[in-house]
């Protein structure tokens, strides 16, 4: 907490939702978007998209369009 300024639930899904954005880039012809959230450590489809959006200020689906990934 003290590092950061932030709280360890919010620290591991900010690394999540990074690591999310990684993978939707490298694995977004393989994966589903459920899936990845899944892989990061979601456990189910509108917790991932919820953090994606507060720590993203946008979707999963927003980021992959904005990656020409769509």
């Amino acid at each position: 907490n003290d590092n950061y300024g932030v709280g360890f639930p919010s620290f591991i899904n900010t690394f999540r939702v990074e690591a999310s954005c990684q993978l939707i880039i490298e694995k977004h012809q393989t994966l589903t978007l459920e899936a990845i959230g899944k892989e990061v450590g979601f456990q189910s489809k509108s917790t991932f998209f919820t953090f994606f959006k507060k720590i993203k200020g946008i979707t999963p689906n927003e980021f992959k369009a904005q990656q020409n990934l769509v």
